[in-house]
Parts: C-alpha cells; sequence; structure tokens
C-alpha cells in the first residue's frame, strides 16, 4: 500500500491580522501626514521669500534706472498703472510692458479693467494673458483669477506699504473710518528714491503680504487688490499730509478724485498681521486692508535693502508700524 503523499496546508490572514494591519497602517499615515504637510509649507515658505526677493531686486533695478522707486499709481484723473506694472520689465516680463506701452501710460489710460474705454479694451487683454508668478504666495488661499471686463485678471499676495496709522501725515478722514498714511514707500503717486528712507532700508518696509482671509472673514476678500489685480492704482493723485489734506471730505463718490479714498495696491499698516475682526475700515480697498498670510504664525515682508523678514503675529504694533514709514525717525528694535 502506497503512502499518501504529504501536502502543506496554505494558510491565509485572519480577518483579525488584516484589521492589525490595517490599524497600524492608519497610524503611520497620521504621524507622517503632518510631517509632510510641514514639508510641503516649508517649500512653499521657501518659494514665497524667493518671489518677495525677486521683487526687491526688481525694484531695485527699476530704482538705478529710474533714480527712484517705481510709485503706487500714476495717475491725474483716472485709475493709472501701478507699481507691479512698472516693473514688469524686471520681472522678465518685457514683452508684455512693451504691448502696454504701445497703448500707453497716459492721465486717461484707465487700469480699472472694467471701463469700456478705447485704452482699456486694449489693455485688458493684454494684461489677462500676463501671470507673474512673482507677485503671488504659493500657499495663498485666494483664487488664482478673478473675472472683470469679460477677462480673468491675477490675484496677487504681496501689498505696497504707504505708511503708517500712527505717522503725522495721517488722513483720518479716511472712507469708513479709514487712516490714510503718507509716510511709507508707496503713498500714491510719489516717486520715492532710496536716498528719502531716512530711517534706513533695512528699518524700512517696502511690501508686505496679503493672501489669506482674515479671522472672522473666512471666504471675504480684505485686500487692496480689486478685481483689475495689482494692475490697476488709486485715482487720488494727492498725497497724505495730514487730517483732511488726502481728501477734503473723506467719502468717495462725490465726483472728485481728490475726495476718493481707497487705496488700491497700496495699504497703511493700522494693526498687526493676521488681525481678526469685520472692521469697514478692514474693507477691501480701504486704507487700513491688514496684512496676512497662510505661513503659520506670521507674514513675509520685504525691506528696502532686499532681505525677506518673517514678522510674527505677535510683534509689538508699535515696532511694525515704525517699520513701515520712512523717515519718522524712531528706532527700530529686536524683532
Amino acid at each position: 500500500m502506497s503512502a499518501v503523499p504529504f501536502q502543506s496546508v496554505r494558510r491565509g490572514f485572519t480577518l483579525v491580522e488584516l484589521l492589525v494591519v490595517i490599524a497600524i497602517i492608519g497610524i503611520l499615515v497620521a504621524l507622517l501626514l503632518p510631517a509632510i504637510q510641514a514639508a510641503r509649507e516649508a517649500a512653499r515658505r521657501t518659494q514665497c521669500v524667493n518671489h518677495l526677493k525677486q521683487i526687491g531686486l526688481a525694484m531695485h533695478n527699476y530704482h538705478d534706472t529710474f533714480n527712484s522707486l517705481p510709485p503706487a499709481t500714476m495717475t491725474t484723473g483716472s485709475h493709472g498703472a501701478t507699481a507691479f506694472v512698472r516693473m514688469l520689465p524686471f520681472v522678465e516680463q518685457g514683452a508684455v510692458y512693451d504691448q502696454l506701452a504701445s497703448v500707453g501710460f497716459g492721465s486717461q489710460t484707465n487700469y480699472w479693467l472694467g471701463s469700456t474705454a478705447a485704452n482699456t479694451v486694449l489693455i485688458a487683454p493684454i494684461l489677462a494673458q500676463c501671470k507673474v508668478p512673482a507677485y503671488r504666495c504659493p500657499s495663498s488661499v485666494f483664487p488664482k483669477t478673478e473675472a472683470v471686463g469679460g477677462t480673468n485678471q491675477m490675484v496677487g499676495s504681496y501689498v505696497l506699504i504707504a505708511g503708517s496709522s500712527a505717522h503725522n501725515t495721517t488722513d483720518t478722514n479716511g472712507q469708513d473710518g479709514g487712516h490714510c498714511s503718507g509716510g511709507g514707500c508707496f503713498p500714491g503717486n510719489l516717486a520715492v528714491r532710496l536716498a528719502d528712507i531716512t530711517d534706513g532700508t533695512s528699518n524700512t518696509m517696502l511690501v508686505g503680504e496679503q493672501s489669506h482671509y482674515i479671522v472672522g472673514n473666512i471666504g471675504t476678500l480684505r485686500t487692496a487688490f480689486e478685481a483689475s489685480g495689482p494692475w490697476m492704482g488709486s485715482k487720488n493723485s494727492r498725497i497724505p499730509r495730514g487730517v483732511g489734506t488726502w481728501s477734503s471730505s473723506g467719502s468717495h463718490g462725490s465726483g472728485t478724485s481728490t475726495e476718493d479714498m481707497r487705496s488700491y495696491a497700496f495699504t497703511t499698516v493700522r494693526q498687526g498681521p493676521n488681525p481678526k475682526g469685520t472692521a469697514n475700515w478692514q474693507q477691501r480697498t480701504r486704507c487700513n486692508t491688514p496684512l496676512t498670510s497662510a505661513h503659520p504664525g506670521g507674514i513675509m515682508a520685504l525691506l528696502g535693502d532686499g532681505k525677506v523678514q518673517f514678522l510674527g503675529d505677535d510683534i509689538d504694533l508699535r515696532l511694525l508700524q515704525n517699520l513701515a514709514d520712512r523717515d519718522d525717525g524712531n528706532v527700530i528694535g529686536t524683532y
């Protein structure tokens, strides 16, 4: 009688073993995910620093060429082109700038891209094709574009600093209670020279972030930019030099540009980074749209010497305002 050959029995995983493996994988993913997210944010933060450095280099190259920083707006009655337009040749967008220059930058060229003016309908599609990587923080939660005048314009992340509400030039009659300063490097159509920064370029902020919603206003854009993006400047050609100087009434809508106190592409620093609140003067394009960021704990800022500095949410407000002003004479402490 022949022997029956031995047959091995293959044993599979039990349900309990499978559940244990799944649980272990879940725990590992939960442990690794924050580290992965932190690494991604660190990379985005580094990229944000590089973008601001590009803007700083563009501003210095512009200064070398024209002996001044680009003004926040160029206007004598309409919404003029901003510093972000003027810097285009220095951020590898010379071809776009040449197309805009062929239309012209005259006082009647309106950069409110919802206008049906003859010049505006020519420049709007040119700018719709212009998405400058250096003008946007990679961590921004804002939409990448906004619709205006049948075009989609880029949503920028970096705002020009007009000064602080503590400066002696501040006009406190601003729209919705805004405080509008002329003490910084970008107060409207004034072309500031580096020599005018008597506090020192390393002690003066040129640009800050506006790339996130503020607490209490999630989903509501509170930036100095309208749908026309970083291209449209303010209409008001006056410079604040005290109460009642930027606007005699502090209201918009009376029909004269000297009474228009909306701040397009620039802001006056009135509160710390990433503030809470729903104040009317925080609203979009008012004088005091806040500095905000998706970076945990603070915002990035470009200083006059080209350095990029991280400013924490807990920075002393007076120190931040000193950084916003170019000539207040106050000593900047450690931060």
